[in-house]
């Protein structure tokens, strides 16, 4: 087998030999463009998966901030009406003394008329818890 590829090296001409050699070259020149076309895809295939990655997490991060902004906006809108309850309650309070008085004075008018005697200074004294000594 030896002499068989020394005596067809020998044999074989200049311009043989160099087209060999073009072939070995294109060859070898295919084998590195093939590597590091895959090293290059391969680090663009890392990319992409970081990216989706990326954008799953941030899908997920809005998911969780609009249900949070939802749940504030509810929770507000409770509040709001919750304060406008205690306003209008606070309003209805705030006219109770006035028509307290204006009831009062209603009711000391018919007294009046009535001829009732109307004393506030003794009906509030006996009201008063007196002294044990001067109890009646």
């Amino acid at each position: 087998m030896a002499k068989f590829l020394t005596k067809l090296i020998f044999s074989v001409s200049g311009p043989e030999l160099l087209l060999l050699g073009l072939v070995f070259l294109f060859v070898v020149c295919g084998f590195v463009y093939k590597l590091r076309n895959n090293s290059v895809c391969s680090g663009v295939r890392k990319e992409i998966e970081n990216g989706k990655r990326q954008i799953t997490q941030a899908k997920a991060k809005e998911k969780l901030l609009k249900d949070e902004l939802q749940k504030t906006l509810l929770t507000q809108n409770q509040n709001m009406g919750t304060i406008n309850s205690l306003k209008a309650k606070k309003s209805e309070i705030a006219r109770i003394p006035a028509q307290l008085d204006r009831q009062l004075e209603e009711l000391v008018a018919w007294c009046t008329r009535e001829r009732i005697s109307v004393n506030f200074e003794r009906q509030e004294a006996s009201r008063r818890a007196a002294p044990k000594g001067r109890r009646v």
